[in-house]
């Protein structure tokens, strides 16, 4: 078993133990906190495994903790907003708040069935959210603060506007 309950809020804290496993199909979370200032944590999803947080859900890694990363370089995992239900339209939200760590999502960022997700990055200046998937996701994205690195030609999903917020930087590095 998980653990932790689907449709709750993640916090990963000192006092988490190791990873964060997820099995297959479809995991449904609230939001994924990184709190833990000690060690660099990873949520670790299996191959063909779904993490889909709420309709405006975010994974976020607060002041002073340590690096996130989301999804695995050797499977192909998803991470989504828009709810429980399928095709219900979200906004997924990444958000860094440490200029000192990083946070890493491998997953593949898709639409949740026929509902579109938007991507929006922030957190502090100075800080770096880096997408080394290529995402399928449709609706747009927005970088409002931080850092966003582009790692895959395709990490900006399939269509929709691209935003950056006066401040915001968009990074391109290893183009596949």
């Amino acid at each position: 078993t998980a653990p932790y309950v689907a449709g709750t809020h993640l916090g990963i804290t000192s006092a988490s133990m190791g990873a964060v496993p997820q099995g297959a199909g479809v995991t449904h979370l609230e939001t994924v906190s990184m709190n833990d200032g000690a060690v660099s944590r990873s949520v670790p999803m299996s191959n063909g495994a779904t993490l889909r947080l709420r309709v405006e859900g975010g994974v976020q890694i607060v002041q002073g903790a340590r690096n996130l990363t989301l999804g695995s370089t050797f499977f192909t995992s998803t991470l989504s907003a828009g709810g429980s239900t399928t095709n219900t339209a979200g906004t997924l939200f990444l958000s860094n708040h440490s200029t000192a760590s990083t946070l890493t999502v491998h997953s593949v960022i898709a639409n949740n069935g026929t509902g579109a997700v938007a991507l929006v990055s922030n957190g502090a200046p100075g800080s770096r959210t880096v997408l080394t998937g290529t995402n399928t996701f449709t609706g747009g994205t927005q970088i409002s603060t931080g850092t966003l690195e582009m790692r895959s030609n395709g990490a900006l999903g399939t269509s929709g506007n691209v935003t950056i917020v006066d401040g915001a930087t968009l990074a391109l590095s290893g183009g596949r």
